[in-house]
């Protein structure tokens, strides 16, 4: 497992600012089961709301059309995405690390946010900090990714996020929230070549894990483990797995 180094984070993600709408499928895909998931849990009308971790806005678009709210408060790691949350809709962006950023906004009544939190170092903190600013049955609505999630790439390369599994985000979630949903998948993508893989990921900006130089023997042994290990009828496959969770402040 590797550490998270937020600034190495902030570039990559920075980097694909431009390439990630079109490049991102299964976040989009989460993003939508997310927004259906929470409607079907708590409904749509909500005073305000928070969103972690905005990115580019495949969430924040969604939350504009099916959602009804009096205030729409974003933050993400990285500055630049307010630029493209301004061509969404209107609402305060607050740029920052969402484990120290100064304040949060407060009381919010739904805290949400898509594929994000797999990048926390301490979600047990950030989850606590999140029930402080929200009242009794107050909604956290959040996607992220299982132990499964880019399997392939943790078992050639050695680098991986910590990902935390259901049984884990229950435990974290205990002291200050009650579980209404949660719910698991696997999706798998397939790309003609291991070299395609990469170029998804940093498309994605998900590279952020590893400040690893790629060699030209270093991406050989990748390319060559690639496709003794993972090849699928069409060329290589590359593993996604999702978690949803609905849960209300107690």
């Amino acid at each position: 497992m590797s550490r998270i180094n937020k600034a190495l984070v902030s570039r990559r993600f920075a980097g694909s600012i431009d390439s990630y709408p079109a490049n991102a499928v299964v976040q989009g895909e989460t993003a939508h089961g997310l927004i259906a998931a929470l409607k079907a849990e708590s409904g749509s009308r909500f005073d305000a709301v928070f969103e972690v971790g905005c990115g580019t806005g495949l969430l924040t678009a969604l939350i504009a059309r099916e959602l009804q709210y009096r205030k729409l408060t974003v933050n993400d790691l990285v500055p630049d995405c307010r630029s493209s949350i301004a061509k969404i809709t209107d609402c305060e962006f607050i740029a920052g690390d969402i484990e120290t950023v100064a304040e949060l906004p407060c009381p919010v009544d739904l805290v949400i946010s898509n594929a994000t939190f797999q990048w926390l170092t301490c979600p047990e903190t950030a989850f606590a900090r999140f029930a402080g600013i929200m009242p009794s049955g107050g909604v956290l609505a959040f996607s992220t990714f299982g132990p499964e999630n880019l399997r392939e790439i943790a078992a050639i390369t050695g680098h991986s996020l910590v990902y935390r599994s259901i049984p884990d985000i229950r435990k974290m979630l205990i002291a200050d929230f009650e579980i209404k949903a949660i719910a698991e998948q696997s999706c798998s993508m397939v790309f003609n070549a291991p070299l395609e893989v990469l170029e998804h990921l940093r498309k994605t900006g998900v590279t952020g894990v590893s400040s690893k130089i790629w060699t030209k023997s270093v991406l050989k042994n990748f390319i060559n483990g690639y496709i003794d290990r993972y090849s699928v009828t069409g060329g290589v496959v590359l593993t996604y797995h999702p978690i949803l969770v609905i849960a209300v402040k107690r």
